[in-house]
């Protein structure tokens, strides 16, 4: 595990920066659930979504879902979020990009927390998980709301590819695409499956052994022989 990824699992601030709405993907047998969690108008209460996949139905623009009210200080505890016997979607490391900070460059100001808040969104939601989290949405939009007719039009099995013909030759379905994409999937924020990973006791995947030495799996100080540069590694969201 990327020892930067550790520390905020063990110190649990990962839980701190948290952001609403977030959707946890989450696999029982056959079955597979989304659920989500947003903010009510209310302040005191978080509503609580179980939208289950299996029981979706062509040409209804959104799976069923059950509707649960939840209280704040239960976010980590209660039983609508942290779901008996299923199993949560492993998160996805990637490394984090060192050598970008030189020696001659201005002391942290504005513009070096802005680019660092982006490097730090990038490792807690990495495009490899955000690419996953799609892959697994589609199966079972793909299954559901694709006839087979449009699947014989499909060139392969990529899936990256599957959406581009339904883009250009179905956009009704595409539109339904594009409404699971904005209820169940498109949120900000860390990836609520890392933030809920050690409620589900899961680790995140392993990174790739490193192909160059601009990739470095590091906690705290760090250089970079190859390029002459250095710098820190911190986090910053309490």
């Amino acid at each position: 595990m990327n020892l930067a990824i550790e520390y905020v699992l063990r110190k649990e601030r990962i839980k701190k920066m948290l952001c609403l709405p977030c959707s946890l993907f989450l696999t029982h047998d056959k079955t597979k659930i989304v659920i989500t969690m947003a903010q009510a108008y209310g302040p005191r209460t978080l509503i609580v979504k179980h939208w289950n996949l299996v029981e979706s139905k062509a040409n209804e623009p959104l799976p069923p879902f059950i509707e649960f009210a939840v209280q704040p200080e239960e976010l980590f505890s209660s039983d609508k979020i942290v779901l008996k016997d299923y199993q949560l979607l492993q998160f996805q490391e990637e490394p984090f990009i060192t050598g970008l900070k030189q020696h001659s460059d201005p002391a942290h100001g504005a513009i070096q927390e802005v680019e660092y808040n982006s490097c730090l969104d990038d490792f807690l939601n990495t495009k490899t998980h955000k690419k996953v989290k799609t892959e697994w949405l589609w199966e079972s939009f793909n299954e559901t709301n694709v006839p087979h007719i449009i699947k014989s039009q499909y060139a392969d099995s990529n899936p990256d590819r599957q959406r581009q013909t339904i883009h250009y030759y179905a956009k009704p379905i595409w539109n339904m695409w594009e409404h699971w994409r904005k209820y169940l999937l498109n949120f900000n924020g860390p990836a609520a499956e890392l933030v809920f990973a050690s409620l589900y006791g899961n680790k995140p995947k392993p990174l790739p052994e490193p192909s160059s030495m601009s990739y470095y799996n590091w906690n705290g100080p760090f250089s970079n022989s190859t390029s002459g540069t250095s710098g820190y590694f911190y986090i910053s969201r309490s």
